[in-house]
């Protein structure tokens, strides 16, 4: 590709030229490319830097990326197979009480409650 070649060039030429740098130039050049570095750390999001320290730490202790992503994959999957189970089949959920709020009556329990005439003399 051209940006390959392009960058290849770029590359000899920066060897070629850095052997005729002085001590004084390269020592400002390893400077700046160290704050440049500690600014783009500094920049990363916590969690960021964090997933990518558990990722490197998984590969060195023999997990291999696909087998990692594959894992990570499948727990996601689970987490949302399970998360929809939960909100599909909720016992909580009353049609009833919905019916009621939507017509705008009180259901039966509001009216034994003792709770609520409390609440209605607040009011």
């Amino acid at each position: 590709m051209i940006e390959d070649r392009i960058v290849r060039q770029v590359k000899q030429y920066l060897d070629a030229n850095m052997a005729q740098l002085d001590d004084n130039a390269a020592q400002r050049l390893t400077l700046a490319r160290q704050r440049a570095l500690q600014a783009y750390v500094q920049k990363t999001p916590f969690w960021t830097r964090v997933m990518a320290g558990l990722q490197s730490w998984l590969i060195r202790h023999g997990w291999q990326p696909r087998v990692l992503s594959a894992w990570v994959s499948a727990a996601l999957l689970l987490a949302m197979v399970t998360g929809t189970h939960h909100v599909l089949n909720d016992d909580c959920y009353d049609e009833e009480v919905d019916a009621v709020l939507l017509a705008d009556e009180l259901p039966l329990g509001a009216y034994v409650d003792n709770g609520f005439d409390q609440w209605l003399e607040q009011l």
